[in-house]
């Protein structure tokens, strides 16, 4: 059993399948932008679970997580209308996966940050767009806003 495997073991993931090749092609890639994986499978195959435990084993500092399935409208929910900053510029809120993206951004700066997005097969095609354009240029933009990740982390 590998050093990856156990320590997957250690945060609730066992697999008879040994993960250092990937995780060697995924760390010596030359790619210049944002290195991803891409875990697909059927439902009920842990994909979630491997994420997660990959990302642990890893010890990786920062962890973020979004699911595309999750809905965040509530009946009845108050909706705050845009606010004005200190100069009379309309805001508008920022939605929950724009605020994982940013902050993950944010954080890449300074610490290893992984990005988990659960059942990106049901977000909209824009978002696979975006997402697509945030790994090869490392900038998430949303409204008028522009985040750099940092790409070493």
């Amino acid at each position: 059993m590998s050093t990856l495997q156990k320590r997957m073991a250690e945060f609730g993931f066992e697999s008879n399948e040994d993960y250092q090749y990937h995780l060697r092609c995924l760390m010596n890639s030359q790619f210049d932008g944002i290195k991803t994986i891409n875990i697909e499978g059927h439902k009920g195959r842990r994909k979630t679970a491997f994420a997660n435990a990959f990302a642990r084993a890893l010890d990786t500092p920062e962890l973020f997580y979004y699911d595309f399935t999750q809905k965040t409208e509530i009946e009845g929910k108050v909706v705050i209308p845009p606010s004005k900053d200190e100069q009379g510029i309309s805001v508008q809120a920022v939605n929950n996966f724009d605020h994982i993206m940013s902050e993950a951004c944010a954080f890449s700066e300074a610490e290893q940050t992984i990005i988990i997005l659960d059942q990106l097969h049901t977000a909209d095609f824009k978002e696979h767009i975006r997402i697509y354009h945030f790994i090869k240029s490392c900038e998430w933009s949303y409204g008028k806003n522009s985040l750099k990740a940092g790409v070493e982390n």
